[in-house]
């Protein structure tokens, strides 16, 4: 299977139009997923070394004999949609091709298409192909807020992207159940089932919007949590965040 080098953007600077998020803060996350759904499909995967600038993230991807170099940005500049840039000739790669397709589906505007872009240093300087992905605009605070309730999805359709490009059938995550218990915790709540199937159905949902969603089991009864803490601030602020994606939340102490 090929080896990726993933490289988030690391522009701190720019500032999302929805809540206290920068660009590099959202797009590394999105790669920490990616980089957990792409080894579990099978690939062999490099993220980039947090603190690294281009040129040493140039040549670690070279380094390393990275077969796809694939930097994440979120774009700005007034406009929507997601784009994704490469060297000339290779507008047609089934890899580019794939996860332009995949992303763009499931991304919610217009999208920008497929670019030949040679002035970027990581598409004309890397060893490897290039698959320079812009993900939707964070400057507006409509995609932006879509983009930070979205982060695990934006890196489940690229992967499906990859996989589609190499015949293969998506693996997906699968549901987490446990016994209940970690005692003297906030914990955030989202739903209770008796079935089994309708709780982890629930999570998916829950996994797919970013959320670290757990099933736990406790007398016949399946609980679908994403998140416990010490401080109950902490909480109350994810049960708002999971209230603002349409989710039932209940904060309880156990």
């Amino acid at each position: 299977m090929k080896k990726i080098y993933l490289s988030p953007s690391s522009q701190g600077n720019n500032k999302y139009a929805y809540g206290d998020y920068t660009e590099a803060q959202v797009c590394r996350k999105i790669c920490e997923y990616e980089k957990k759904a792409l080894e579990r499909n099978g690939y062999t995967v490099k993220l980039a070394t947090v603190g690294y600038n281009i040129s040493q993230r140039i040549n670690e991807s070279n380094a390393w004999g990275a077969e796809i170099h694939q930097p994440l940005h979120t774009n700005a500049g007034g406009g929507d949609g997601t784009l994704v840039m490469c060297w000339s000739g290779d507008q047609n790669d089934k890899y580019i091709k794939s996860v332009y397709q995949s992303l763009g589906s499931y991304t919610p505007t217009k999208d920008d298409g497929i670019k030949v872009n040679t002035s970027l240093a990581e598409v004309s300087q890397t060893k490897a192909m290039c698959v320079y992905i812009e993900a939707e605009f964070h400057d507006n605070s409509t995609t932006a807020k879509w983009i930070v309730n979205n982060m695990k999805g934006i890196a489940e359709a690229i992967v499906k992207g990859y996989c589609k490009a190499d015949g293969r059938t998506y693996k997906a995550e699968s549901s987490t159940i446990v016994p209940a218990g970690t005692k003297g915790l906030y914990k955030v709540q989202i739903g209770a089932y008796q079935k089994k199937s309708n709780a982890e159905a629930l999570g998916e949902m829950a996994r797919k919007l970013g959320y670290d969603a757990y099933i736990y089991s406790a007398n016949d009864v399946y609980r679908v949590q994403i998140g416990a803490f010490k401080d109950k601030k902490n909480a109350d602020n994810l049960a708002g965040m999971a209230k603002e994606n349409g989710f039932d939340t209940y904060v309880y102490k156990e």
